[in-house]
């Protein structure tokens, strides 16, 4: 992924992310990757520190309903961790909108149940985008019925009617993969659809 940033930061977002100091409900690495990727691809986004509060805790309000979750304390670690948000909010907002082709998710890897090589995880990544959309639901809204279809794999994933959907109709390894590698080319086309529109 094209990046504004050193990989050491974006390993020290990844911990602080999920240290003792954050709250439960505060979004992982992946899951901000996703949210900040849905609202950095719009051409008039929110302004990233009023995504913070949804980072902090992605479970106390629904977007759109005029509930905001409370902020940490400021700490130097708040002020750490929100230099290492901007860096990421920055590094997005460079790559999809100069080349949206070098996307990449930032997705964990996880060991299959039944054992072989790790896998990326793509859940908290589709959980964090719908979360973004929903935040800019009258652009995503707005969108033409193909890119509509595009959205599929990632509501697929990142809604709970797309996860009762898969607990009884469940994707095989190679479909699966599929929609792990078709990923980056959606962002890129939802990237350049948003920058027509700009």
């Amino acid at each position: 992924m094209a990046q504004a940033y050193e990989d050491d930061e974006l390993e020290q977002l990844a911990d602080l992310l999920e240290s003792d100091a954050m709250p439960a409900t505060a979004m992982n690495l992946s899951t901000l990757d996703g949210f900040f990727t849905a609202a950095a691809l719009v051409p008039r986004p929110m302004p990233w520190r009023e995504l913070l509060p949804w980072v902090w805790d992605d479970e106390s309000a629904e977007p759109g309903s005029g509930e905001v979750p409370a902020t940490p304390q400021d700490s130097p670690l708040a002020q750490r961790l929100e230099a290492l948000l901007r860096l990421h909010w920055d590094g997005l907002l460079d790559t999809l909108r100069s080349s949206p082709e070098d996307y990449e998710p930032v997705l964990y890897l996880v060991e299959p149940e039944q054992g072989g090589e790790p896998q990326p995880a793509i859940d908290d990544w589709c959980w964090g985008f719908v979360t973004g959309m929903q935040l800019h639901a009258q652009q995503y809204e707005a969108l033409p019925d193909e890119l509509q279809e595009l959205l599929g794999p990632i509501l697929l994933y990142g809604t709970e009617q797309g996860w009762e959907h898969l607990d009884s109709q469940p994707l095989s390894d190679d479909e699966y993969e599929q929609v792990v590698e078709a990923l980056p080319g959606i962002v890129a086309e939802l990237a350049r659809y948003f920058g027509e529109q700009g």
